[in-house]
């Protein structure tokens, strides 16, 4: 009996619906390597022996998908303080009342709040209120950006949700009434759903590396370091390995590097030392001849 135009066709038996199921058929047909079953832990003797044993299921991890491990960490290796780019296709998710949503930027200090705790600075609703201190600030700056980073995420997941909806309503009409125009449809917000994650990848990615630059500045606070080398150790290259792994290897090759060329220049250009200034007799005492001691 062919099934009625609007119902849902039950689900093949033999395929399960449950996550890791369907993640591991994904990854056997992309070629992504299975991970093995986590160990699991040691049994506690306060358990006893007796009485059965409490059922442990072994925890099973999920493969990464390669091209998301390299979208994500787009933005980490060329300048991740300093670099403004915007992620490509970002405008193109821009959504109606994203500002009003939250779905663009922070939301805005009131001036009246800042007034009462900023005294000195006064209610001026024409300026947007800042913070005193010059390390607050900077904090506030990049938790601006992180902010748009994320809001752009959540814009692209609204789009990618959207579509994967829509795709869910395609594959219920193919059940019922099946047609290259709705294979050929399929197969268009598949592709578009793929751009809009990578986008929402690149921006999620921008956001832990913002992150990891503000690490880096509250710990660069405890130096005395000046704001242009501190800068530079900000746009360092992000690596999982620490905050600072690239950024302090490079930093030691770099005073390594300098202490060499000073040396170097002690060699070949050695300077004249000079001598120190005689100790001077005042003036009345050295106008007196020689012969002299006091004043004739």
């Amino acid at each position: 009996m062919a099934a009625l135009p609007g119902d849902s066709t039950p689900a093949s038996p033999c395929l399960s619906m449950d996550l890791q199921a369907v993640c591991q058929r994904a990854a056997s047909r992309l070629d992504i390597p299975w991970p093995e079953m986590a160990k699991e832990t040691s049994r506690s003797r306060y358990e006893g022996k007796h009485f059965p044993q409490t059922t442990r299921t072994k925890r099973q991890l999920l493969p990464v998908f390669p091209e998301m491990l390299d979208e994500v960490s787009v933005s980490w290796r060329d300048r991740p303080f300093s670099n403004k780019a915007p992620i490509q296709g970002a405008s193109s998710l821009d959504c109606d009342g994203m500002e009003r949503l939250g779905l663009l930027r922070i939301p805005p200090m009131e001036p009246l709040v800042a007034a009462h705790l900023l005294p000195r600075m006064g209610p001026s609703p024409s300026r947007n209120p800042t913070l005193p201190a010059k390390a607050d600030r900077f904090q506030s700056i990049m938790t601006e950006r992180a902010y748009r980073a994320a809001a752009l995420s959540a814009r692209a997941l609204n789009v990618s949700s959207m579509l994967t909806a829509y795709q869910a309503e395609l594959c219920e009409d193919m059940s019922s009434n099946p047609g290259p125009a709705t294979l050929d449809e399929i197969a268009a917000v598949t592709d578009i759903c793929l751009r809009v994650q990578r986008c929402a990848v690149q921006a999620t990615g921008k956001v832990m590396g913002i992150m990891v630059v503000q690490e880096r500045a509250r710990w660069l606070n405890l130096t005395n370091l000046p704001d242009r080398e501190k800068e530079d150790v900000l746009d360092m290259p992000i690596v999982p390995e620490g905050i600072f792994h690239s950024a302090l290897a490079s930093m030691q090759r770099r005073r390594e590097t300098k202490k060499k060329e000073d040396e170097a220049l002690h060699l070949c250009l050695p300077r004249r030392v000079q001598p120190l200034p005689s100790q001077q007799r005042p003036f009345a005492t050295a106008a007196l001849p020689p012969s002299c001691s006091e004043p004739c």
